[in-house]
């Protein structure tokens, strides 16, 4: 998968605990939910003048 040219990024855990590569993709996933919500918040007033 690493090589596929399906994906742009790929988050890899070196684990073999199913636990921590969950914990890992569930971390991940909310600080790129917060990133990208703070992103557009900084731009909502841009984006509805552009609408």
């Amino acid at each position: 998968m690493r090589e596929s040219r399906l994906v742009d990024h790929l988050l890899v855990v070196p684990s073999d605990s199913v636990h921590r590569i969950q914990e890992s993709h569930v971390t991940a996933y909310h600080i790129l939910w917060d990133l990208v919500h703070t992103l557009l918040a900084d731009h909502r007033g841009k984006l509805d003048k552009e609408i």
